[in-house]
């Protein structure tokens, strides 16, 4: 299935979610083997590789033209703004995953020296996947009118 007809359907937006929700669900092994690597390096690089490959599919997900971001719109502008900014952090997560392979490729840092910078990595990955599920969550939410007897706003 190609990206352009993961994301196409009336449900695109819930669609997009569940395609996410599978990559999510795809990384996080990948982040536990990272975290049990740190006294083999080949192991370790093994799976720095395996998770740099799965963030370039699963950004290429929410960045393509048929993509999260693309749908929702110009009728959902903070939920667009604050998944604009998790968007932004995709080249250093990138950048970092790749500079830690690249040493791990080297033999140039301790397994137990890579294993934490990497640990550390997914740990920003977990972040970054929490504030990408609050504003999907906010955007699937249903719109509902103020309750009867509320105080508004006006």
């Amino acid at each position: 299935m190609t990206i352009s007809t993961r994301f196409q359907s009336a449900d695109s937006l819930e669609r997009a979610q569940r395609v996410l929700d599978q990559d999510h669900e795809r990384l996080h092994p990948i982040g536990w083997r990272i975290q049990q690597s740190a006294s083999d390096g080949k192991a370790l690089a093994a799976a720095l590789e395996e998770l740099n490959s799965a963030l370039i599919e699963h950004f290429s997900h929410e960045e393509s033209p048929q993509g999260l971001l693309a749908i929702l719109g110009a009728n959902a502008s903070a939920e667009r703004q604050a998944f604009a900014e998790i968007l932004a952090e995709h080249q250093s997560i990138l950048a970092n995953v790749q500079e830690i392979l690249s040493q791990a490729r080297a033999g140039a840092t301790s397994p137990a020296g890579l294993a934490a910078q990497a640990t550390m990595l997914t740990r920003i990955l977990g972040d970054h996947e929490e504030r990408e599920k609050q504003v999907t969550k906010a955007l699937l939410a249903p719109h509902q009118a103020p309750e009867p007897g509320s105080l508004s706003a006006d």
